[in-house]
């Protein structure tokens, strides 16, 4: 899955931090990011680790085209800039 791996780099985590989030291991994150569809189970589970991280995802973000929110790293932190009106 082409934007698992967006959403993973957003996020600022490797592929076993992920891995571990989502109850799997970093090969299988590797075959989501090359195109295996991600199970509906693990997309909740990253929709909810991305809360964690600060960003607020939906299924549309993993699964559609919703543009994923834009992120700037700051001193070690993740900000979200706000979306343009």
């Amino acid at each position: 899955m082409i934007r698992l791996k967006l959403i993973r780099q957003h996020l600022g985590v490797t592929q076993k931090v992920l891995g571990d989030a989502l109850d799997c291991v970093q090969g299988c994150i590797t075959a989501y990011e090359a195109g295996r569809p991600l199970p509906q189970k693990r997309a909740q589970r990253l929709i909810e680790f991305a809360a964690e991280q600060g960003c607020k995802l939906d299924f549309n973000h993993i699964y559609g085209e919703r543009p994923l929110p834009k992120w700037v790293a700051m001193d070690e932190e993740v900000v979200r800039v706000p979306a343009e009106a």
